[in-house]
C-alpha cells in the first residue's frame, strides 16, 4: 500500500500495477505503471520508466522518390537511419530553393574547351567542345587542326583559271596570271593587256594582240574599224592587223557596237479556252481567245495577223450570232482640196455567224466629210476628137445654140475623164478652137507633163 500526492493534494491510498511492455518494439521507449485506487478521480495516475529493446533496422527512404529528393536532376543517398539529396553531374544545388540548376561549364574556359581555335557550347547538364569555322577535330578529339579547303577543288575555287591558297582557318581564291576577278568575285576574266597599257609593245609599229590569259606583239598596223556587223541591235566592228609576216591566222580585234533596235514582230499567244453554255439550246460551246503578246510588237514591228477570238462548238448546233470587228482606220480624203469623203470599214467576223446565227446589225462601212485647202484654178488646154459629130458653121459662133450644146458636151467629157481617177472637177470653158484632125494629133506632142495622165485616159 502506497501513499502519494496528486496535484499537491493529500495522499491517496492504492496499489501500482505491474510495469507495461516497452512502448517501442525497437530502440528507446517507455514502460508505464498505473495506480489502482478506490477514489474516483478524473485524472489517470501513472508513472513511467525509460526502456530500450533491440536496435531498429535501417529504413531506405530513397525508395520513395515521390517523397524524398523529388527535385529534377537530383539523386537520393541513403545513410544509416537517414538520407541526403545531391544534384546529378553537371548540375548544382540552387542556394535559394530546393532544386538543381545547370552548371555553365563554358564560363570557365581555362578548364573546359581550352584548345586553340575551339568553342565551348553549354548544354543542360553538360557541354560540348567544337572547332571554329575552318578548323576540325584531330584524330584524338583533343585539339583543332586547320581544314585544307584547297584539297577539294570541286567545292572551293572551282572557277576556270583560278588558284586556291590555303590559310589558317580559311582559304582564298586568286586568278592565274593574265586573269582577274570579276566585279562579283566569283569568276576569273581575261585581262586585256592591250587596252590596259598603251605602250606594252614598246616598239614603233608594234601592234598588241590580246589572247586568252596572255597577249602577243606583232609588227604592223591596225586597219580602220569596220562597219557594225549587225544592221540593228548589238554587234561588233573589227579592225584587222596588216603585218608583213606570213601567218595562216587572221589577227583582228573587236569592239562592241549597237545600231538602232531591231523591230520585233508580234506573235500570238496560245489559245485560251473559255467554256460556257447557252440557255437557248443547253449545249456547250468553247470560246477561244489569244493575245498578241508573245512577244508584243516593238520598235515598229508588225502586229499579229488574224483574229483574236474564235468559237468552237462542242458537238453542238447552237447558233452563233455574228459580231462586228473594230473599225478600220479612216481612208484618205477622196479629194485633194475642198470638200471630200473619207471612209472606214468593219467586218462581221468577230465572230462569223454560224449555224443560223444572226448577221451583224448595221453597216459595214462609214463615211465622213473631210475638208482640205481651197482648190487651185488651173488653165489647161485640151484637145479632143469628136468622131461622131460633124462640123457645122454655127460652131464658130460662141453665141449660137449649137456652140452652147457643144460646150456642154465638152464639159461633161472632161468631168467623166476626171471621174475615172475618182476626182471631182469644176470646169469653166473659156473657148473652143477647131482644128483639122491631123493637126490635133500633132498637138498632143506638146501637152505638158502634168497632163500626160489625162492624155492617156482619152478614148
Amino acid at each position: 500500500i502506497f501513499k502519494f500526492y496528486v496535484n499537491s493534494s493529500p495522499t491517496y491510498v492504492g496499489e501500482w500495477s505491474t510495469w507495461s511492455e516497452c512502448s517501442e518494439t525497437c530502440g528507446f521507449g517507455y514502460k508505464y505503471s498505473f495506480l489502482n485506487t478506490s477514489l474516483e478521480s478524473q485524472q489517470e495516475a501513472k508513472r513511467s520508466l525509460p526502456c530500450m529493446n533491440m536496435r531498429c533496422p535501417d529504413t531506405n527512404e530513397c525508395k520513395d522518390s515521390t517523397k524524398y529528393c523529388n527535385w529534377t536532376n537530383s539523386d537520393c543517398i541513403d545513410t544509416n537511419e537517414s538520407y541526403y539529396c545531391t544534384c546529378k553531374s553537371g548540375w548544382r544545388l540552387n542556394e535559394y530553393s530546393n532544386s538543381c540548376i545547370d552548371i555553365d561549364e563554358c564560363a570557365n574556359l581555362t578548364k573546359y574547351c581550352n584548345w586553340p581555335n575551339s568553342d565551348c557550347i553549354n548544354t543542360n547538364g553538360s557541354y560540348n567542345c567544337a572547332c571554329k569555322f575552318g578548323w576540325t577535330l584531330d584524330e584524338y578529339n583533343n585539339s583543332c587542326v586547320d581544314i585544307n579547303e584547297c584539297k577539294n577543288l570541286t567545292k572551293y575555287c572551282n572557277w576556270p583559271n583560278s588558284d586556291c591558297i590555303n590559310t589558317n582557318g580559311s582559304y582564298s581564291c586568286t586568278c592565274k596570271f593574265g586573269w582577274t576577278l570579276d566585279e562579283y568575285n566569283d569568276s576569273c576574266l581575261d585581262i586585256d593587256e592591250c587596252s590596259s597599257s598603251s605602250n606594252i609593245c614598246n616598239t614603233t609599229n608594234n601592234a598588241c594582240v590580246n589572247s586568252i590569259g596572255s597577249y602577243s606583239c606583232y609588227k604592223g598596223e591596225w586597219s580602220t574599224w569596220s562597219e557594225c556587223s549587225e544592221t540593228c541591235g548589238f554587234g561588233y566592228k573589227y579592225s584587222f592587223l596588216n603585218t608583213p609576216l606570213k601567218s595562216h591566222q587572221e589577227i583582228k580585234k573587236s569592239l562592241p557596237c549597237m545600231n538602232i533596235k531591231c523591230p520585233v514582230d508580234g506573235i500570238w499567244s496560245d489559245w485560251i479556252n473559255y467554256k460556257s453554255c447557252l440557255d437557248s439550246c443547253g449545249i456547250c460551246f468553247i470560246k477561244q481567245e489569244r493575245h498578241c503578246n508573245n512577244p508584243p510588237p516593238t520598235d515598229d514591228g508588225h502586229v499579229c495577223f488574224g483574229i483574236n477570238v474564235q468559237y468552237a462548238d462542242s458537238n453542238s448546233i447552237c447558233r452563233v450570232n455574228g459580231g462586228w470587228t473594230q473599225w478600220s482606220s479612216w481612208s484618205l480624203c477622196s479629194q485633194p482640196c475642198q470638200v471630200g469623203v473619207k471612209k472606214r470599214y468593219r467586218s462581221c467576223t468577230n465572230p462569223v455567224p454560224k449555224y443560223g446565227g444572226l448577221q451583224c446589225n448595221g453597216n459595214y462601212s462609214d463615211e465622213s466629210i473631210c475638208y482640205s485647202n481651197e482648190c487651185k484654178k488651173v488653165i489647161v488646154n485640151f484637145g479632143m476628137i469628136l468622131s461622131d459629130i460633124d462640123y457645122i458653121i454655127q460652131y464658130s459662133s460662141p453665141l449660137s445654140e449649137p456652140y452652147k450644146e457643144l460646150e456642154k458636151i465638152t464639159i461633161v467629157m472632161l468631168q467623166n475623164l476626171y471621174n475615172k481617177f475618182n476626182k471631182t472637177v469644176q470646169c469653166t470653158l473659156n473657148f473652143i478652137k477647131f482644128v483639122a484632125s491631123n493637126l490635133l494629133n500633132d498637138a498632143f506632142l506638146n501637152i505638158p507633163e502634168n497632163l500626160n495622165e489625162v492624155k492617156d485616159a482619152l478614148v
